[in-house]
């Protein structure tokens, strides 16, 4: 994950998805688990942040639980404030 801070405005993701993890079934999986973990934490995040997330091969195997409390880490780590 890469963070930028930006001035003002709401926290916008963006997702990078490597082919390694698998066809694109499984890659658009991934994505669309990652964008609902962004969804539901979005009205918790600081705003005035871009953020990027790079899924690698590890996330082909990972649930949605997983993938969500790595991002929540993550995000927390790179000193974006997340409420519970």
């Amino acid at each position: 994950m890469a963070a930028l801070k930006v001035e003002g405005g709401p926290v916008r993701f963006a997702f990078s998805i490597k082919r390694s993890i698998g066809n694109a079934v499984v890659r658009n999986r991934v994505r669309r688990r990652l964008r609902e973990a962004c969804r539901i934490m979005r009205p918790g995040l600081a705003a005035g942040w871009d953020v990027l997330v790079m899924a690698g091969s590890r996330s082909a195997g990972a649930g949605y639980e997983e993938l969500s409390a790595e991002l929540h880490r993550l995000l927390h780590q790179a000193g974006i404030e997340v409420k519970p």
